[in-house]
C-alpha cells in the first residue's frame, strides 16, 4: 500500500519520516524507504516488556496502535539510519499510521480496498477483535518455564496491528505469494524498485531484504511469527513454484514453520540450497537453520 500511495504521487520514497509521524527518534533523519527496506534503525517496539512479558502472559491485554507508537517514541535507536538492514516490526506500525493518514481509511478499510477485493482473497482479512473466522486452527505457545502448551488463539490484534494482524488461508497465501513476488497492482518503477536488496546475509544462504520483501537465494516473499502462529510464504519466479508453510505454534527459539520451510525449500531447490543440504548433512549440524 506504501508502493501504491507512490505510484498515486501522494507520497515519495524519499520523504523523511517526520514529516508524517512525529516524535520518532532520527525522524528528520529517515527517509520512508528506509523504513520500508527495514535500515531505519528504529528499535522493535515488541521487546519492550509490555509486549515481550505482558503480552506473552495475557494475549487480551488491552493495547492500542498508539501505545505502539509511544513505545518507539521512547525508544532508543539501534543504529543511525542507512547503517545495516535489520527487521524491525516497528517500520511497519509507522507505515500503517501513513496509510491511515494519507487516505482517510482505517488501515482495515485500505487493506480490503487496495490489496484483499482486487486479489480475490476473499478468506483474508484484518482483524479488529480477537475473533476468528470459523473454521479455524487453534494456536499455542510454549507453557511458562517449560510447561505444557498453551492455547493463546484468541489475542488482541491490535499489538501485532500493521506490522501482523491478518489472517489468511493456504489457498489465499498461495496467490499473496504470487501477487508479491510479481509486484501486481503496482506501477512498473515501484515493481523494480523494491527488488533492489540489501543483504542481511551470505552463509549458509544469501538473504536480502527490498521494499517490503525478502530474496532467500533467489526466492521471493516473506516469513511471519505472532503468538500461535508462524509462517513461510515464498515464490520461484524462474520455476513459477510457491511455498508457504503455516504452523499454529509459536516457539521461543523462533518460527516453529522455519525447520519445515527449509527442508522443504532445500528438496524442491536442490540447486539453490546445495549448501543448506551440506551443513544439514553434518553430524555437528542443528537440526534447523
Amino acid at each position: 500500500m506504501i508502493l501504491q500511495l507512490v505510484d498515486e504521487a501522494v507520497l515519495n520514497l524519499d520523504d523523511a519520516l517526520e514529516s508524517y509521524v512525529r516524535g520518532v527518534p532520527n525522524g528528520r533523519a529517515i527517509t520512508i524507504r528506509q523504513v520500508l527496506g527495514m535500515d531505519a534503525g528504529i528499535a522493535d517496539f515488541i521487546y519492550d516488556p509490555v509486549i515481550s512479558e505482558d503480552y506473552v502472559a495475557d494475549p487480551l491485554r488491552p493495547f492500542t496502535p498508539e501505545d505502539a507508537l509511544a513505545i518507539i517514541q521512547a525508544s532508543t535507536p539501534d543504529f543511525p539510519p542507512g547503517e545495516r538492514v535489520q527487521y524491525s516490526n516497528s517500520n511497519y506500525v509507522l507505515l500503517g499510521f501513513i496509510v491511515e493518514q494519507l487516505t482517510g481509511q482505517t488501515a482495515e478499510a485500505a487493506i480490503a480496498e487496495r490489496i484483499l477485493e482486487p486479489l480475490g482473497l476473499a478468506n483474508t482479512s484484518f482483524p479488529t477483535t480477537a475473533d476468528l473466522p470459523q473454521p479455524f486452527l487453534p494456536g499455542y505457545a510454549e507453557g511458562v518455564e517449560g510447561g505444557e502448551l498453551r492455547d493463546v488463539t484468541r489475542s488482541n490484534p491490535a499489538i501485532p496491528w500493521t506490522s501482523g494482524a491478518m489472517i489468511s488461508t493456504l489457498a489465499d497465501l498461495r496467490v499473496w505469494a504470487r501477487a508479491l513476488a510479481g509486484g501486481a497492482l503496482l506501477a512498473p518503477d515501484t515493481r523494480s524498485a523494491r527488488l533492489q536488496f540489501a543483504s542481511i546475509a551470505t552463509e549458509p544462504i544469501e538473504v536480502g531484504y527490498g521494499l517490503g520483501i525478502l530474496s532467500i537465494n533467489g526466492l521471493i516473499g516473506h516469513n511471519g511469527g505472532i503468538l500461535g502462529y508462524s509462517s513461510w510464504m515464498i515464490h520461484a519466479v524462474e520455476e513459477d513454484a510457491t511455498v508457504v508453510v503455516v504452523t499454529n505454534r509459536a516457539g521461543a527459539e523462533g518460527g516453529t514453520s522455519d525447520p519445515i520451510f527449509f527442508q522443504l525449500v532445500s528438496l524442491l531447490f536442490p540447486d539453490r540450497f546445495a549448501a543448506l543440504a551440506a551443513l544439514a548433512a553434518t553430524p555437528e549440524a542443528s537440526p534447523g537453520p
